[in-house]
C-alpha cells in the first residue's frame, strides 16, 4: 500500500495563515488556539491586540468586533491579582476607554505597557489626585497615536509635555475643541518633537490653523474633521481656506467606535482619509499653478 505524500507547509507560511485567519475574528481565533500548542502561541497575541472599555452607546454605535480581553482582565484580576494577567496585557497595542471607573483605567494603563494606539474619550475623575494618578500612569507609556477629547486638555493642559510622550507621539487626534481651548493648547504641541500628523474637530478651529502651521514646522499633515460633504461646506474661495498643502478638510463622522476600530486593522481611519485628501489637494494646487503659468 502506497503511503500518502507529505504536504506539510513551511512553518513560516503556516503561521501566517493562522495569524491572518484570527486577525479580526475572535470567534475563529478562539477555535484555532485549540489546534496545537504552536498555533496557540501564534494566535494568542491577536486575541488581545485590541482592548475596548466601552460604556453605553457612544454616538449610537456598538463596538465591533468585541474585545474579549476586557472580561478576561476583570476575571483574572479579581481572582488572582496583577500577576495573572501580565502575559496577556503585553499583547495589547490598541486601547480605547469610554468608561467611568478610575481604578480600572489606572490598572489597565499600568499593566498594558506596550500600547501604541490610545483613545481616551472619557476621563472618570472627580478629584485632582485622581487626574494626577492617571497622568502618572500615562507618562509611563510610549504611544504613537492618541485620540483624546477636549476634556483632558481643559482639565490638564500640560499633559502633552509628559515624558516620554514628547519623543514617541507621531499622531494626535483632538475632538470637541473650541477656539479658546485650541488657542491655549497649541503651544504645548511644540514639546512633541516626533509629532507629524494632527487632527482637530470642533468650533472655530480653521481660522487659527495658518498661525499653527507657521509655528509647528515638523507637522506634515493637519486635518480639520467635519461631518457632511466637505466640498460643499468648505469651498476653495472661503475666507478660512488655507492653501498650505499640509492642511486639509476631511469628511469624518466622529467620534465613533467603529471608525476608530478601522484603524486597528489597517482600514480607512482619520489618518488614511486625511492622506487621501492631502494628495487631492496637492494635485489641485499643482494644476492651478500650471494653469496660471501657461496663462502668462
Amino acid at each position: 500500500m502506497n503511503e500518502l505524500p507529505d504536504y506539510a507547509l513551511p512553518v513560516e507560511l503556516e503561521r501566517e495563515i493562522f495569524e491572518l485567519a484570527s486577525w479580526n475574528d475572535h470567534v475563529t481565533g478562539y477555535s484555532l488556539i485549540r489546534v496545537a500548542r504552536r498555533v496557540y502561541e501564534w494566535v494568542e497575541p491577536s486575541l488581545y491586540r485590541v482592548l475596548i472599555v466601552y460604556e453605553g452607546d457612544y454616538r449610537g454605535e456598538r463596538p465591533t468586533p468585541s474585545s474579549p480581553f476586557l472580561q478576561v482582565f476583570k476575571d483574572l484580576l479579581a481572582a488572582r491579582g496583577f500577576g495573572a494577567i501580565a502575559r496577556q496585557a503585553k499583547f495589547v497595542h490598541h486601547f480605547m476607554y469610554t468608561g467611568n471607573d478610575i481604578t480600572e483605567l489606572k490598572d489597565i494603563l499600568l499593566l498594558c505597557t506596550n500600547i501604541v494606539d490610545l483613545a481616551l474619550w472619557t476621563i472618570p475623575v472627580s478629584r485632582t489626585d485622581d487626574l494626577d494618578s492617571i497622568m502618572e500612569s500615562l507618562g509611563s507609556l510610549r504611544p504613537q497615536k492618541i485620540s483624546i477629547s477636549s476634556t483632558l486638555i481643559s482639565l490638564y493642559p500640560k499633559w502633552l509635555s509628559l515624558a516620554p510622550l514628547t519623543q514617541s507621539l507621531t499622531h494626535l487626534d483632538c475632538f470637541g475643541l473650541d477656539g479658546p481651548i485650541w488657542d491655549d493648547g497649541w503651544e504645548n504641541l511644540r514639546d512633541l518633537s516626533a509629532l507629524t500628523s494632527l487632527a482637530v474637530a470642533g468650533n472655530n478651529i480653521s481660522p487659527t490653523i495658518s498661525a499653527t502651521l507657521q509655528k509647528l514646522k515638523n507637522i506634515q499633515l493637519v486635518i480639520d474633521a467635519l461631518e457632511g460633504d466637505v466640498s460643499y461646506i468648505i469651498p476653495p474661495d472661503a475666507p478660512w481656506y488655507v492653501d498650505d498643502p499640509r492642511f486639509v478638510f476631511c469628511e469624518y463622522p466622529r467620534p465613533t467606535v467603529d471608525c476608530w476600530l478601522k484603524g486597528t486593522v489597517g482600514g480607512d481611519d482619520i489618518w488614511v482619509l486625511g492622506e487621501i485628501e492631502q494628495r487631492k489637494k496637492k494635485e489641485r494646487l499643482l494644476s492651478n499653478y500650471c494653469q496660471r503659468s501657461l496663462s502668462r
